[in-house]
């Protein structure tokens, strides 16, 4: 507090009691000076100008990796598995050896990718016929065949060797959309028919993955 007589505004803008008139203007304010205001700390965020959002992952696989002049899409099923193989580059065959060491269980892997279906017996199996989803409400009883697709031009959990060694091994499950088809309809309650058709589609793709037994891993590059 300022020192003086009487009541005055002192020279840094403060009010006391018995104040003395201000120093000469050489002098230095007997008050310290005031600490800044906190200052918060800005973390900038995706509507600041300025800034700008992150990419969203990237999913995609890059196209046929061959590794020599033989196109692996118009290889039939009467190739043998080791000349299948052979038009595949070491990272796409390391994929395909690295998915099926870790095993496939579509109860579980990739689940919400499978197109699953339910129909009635005899329902028709063209991509158009009307059908019931698993999260559709009041699905008619009679509606347990169930049928389940893999859009496999669209997969980017699938090594495309495995894609490319399915359509050429069971081109028979693939209709014109280029979807992998699974349908059961033995048993009376649709999640019979359901485990079925999950229990194909494990036996196809780990089946779809297989390679040559002389392949010996060299990891990705």
């Amino acid at each position: 507090m300022c020192s003086g007589e009487k009541a005055a505004k002192c020279c840094s803008g403060c009010w006391s009691i018995g104040h003395r008139p201000p120093p000469p203007a050489t002098s230095a304010c007997v008050h310290p000076p005031a600490p800044p205001p906190p200052r918060s700390r800005h973390i900038p965020g995706p509507l600041c100008p300025g800034a700008t959002m992150p990419s969203p992952p990237d999913f995609s696989l890059p196209a046929f990796s061959l590794s020599g002049s033989v196109d692996p899409t118009t290889l039939g099923p009467d190739v043998p598995l080791s000349e299948f193989a052979a038009a595949w580059d070491q990272d796409e065959l390391a994929f395909a050896h690295s998915f099926r060491s870790l095993g496939f269980d579509a109860r579980i892997d990739f689940r919400c990718f499978l197109d699953i279906r339910y129909m009635p017996p005899g329902g028709d199996a063209s991509p158009d016929a009307p059908f019931f989803g698993p999260n559709d409400e009041d699905i008619p009883e009679d509606h347990v065949v169930v049928e389940v697709r893999i859009p496999l031009p669209d997969v980017f959990w699938l090594p495309r060797y495995a894609a490319c060694n399915l359509r050429r091994m069971e081109s028979h499950r693939i209709n014109e959309a280029g979807e992998l088809v699974v349908r059961a309809s033995e048993a009376p309650l649709r999640e019979a028919n359901l485990e079925d058709c999950l229990g194909q589609i494990d036996r196809l793709i780990l089946g779809a993955v297989a390679l040559p037994e002389d392949y010996v891993p060299t990891g990705f590059r």
